[in-house]
């Protein structure tokens, strides 16, 4: 009888340790979530606006066009993401004049902040032709730590000499 309850514990331990490297694995990878306190509320992006400092061409037109916003459903906004995360956000600049112009920096307002732009600056952009792609940029950016904001994203384009 002994043997017998020796070998009983021993499996139970046995599945008991499986049974407890499984519950941590899940949640681990996040299928399984133990209870507390529940996620802060999405922050949300209303709109994100545009201002550019830019020249004119010989026609007293700016060189990238006027300021603009990228909103409505359309574009994708509003979107929500979590406070505090990082997120990409894509930008087309057609440069209208006939010379190319530099774009030196891109700043985020607060309080949002610019964490990198793909391609690097300065980069030049070529006057405007349905093959050149010089004006895309995916802008990487750090979201605020404010839950259940409803915010706009101001981003200035400086394309002017330094």
């Amino acid at each position: 009888m002994r043997i017998r309850r020796r070998s009983l514990w021993v499996i139970l331990v046995a599945v008991a340790t499986v049974i407890l490297v499984v519950l941590l694995a899940l949640i681990a990878v996040g299928t399984l979530s133990l209870p507390g306190k529940a996620p802060p509320p999405d922050l949300r992006i209303y709109q994100a606006e545009f201002s550019i400092l830019q020249g004119e061409n010989s026609s007293g037109l700016p060189w990238f066009g006027p300021n603009f916003t990228y909103e409505g459903v359309a574009n994708g906004y509003p979107f929500s993401l979590t406070p505090g995360a990082r997120f990409t956000l894509p930008l087309l600049l057609y440069n209208y004049d006939t010379t190319n112009h530099t774009i030196y920096s891109m700043s985020a307002s607060p309080p949002f902040s610019l964490v990198a732009s793909s391609p690097g600056l300065p980069r030049v952009v070529a006057p405007v032709d349905l093959e050149d792609d010089s004006g895309s940029f995916d802008l990487t950016l750090l979201a605020p730590n404010s839950p259940g904001d409803n915010v706009t994203l101001y981003i200035t384009i400086d394309a002017l000499a330094p």
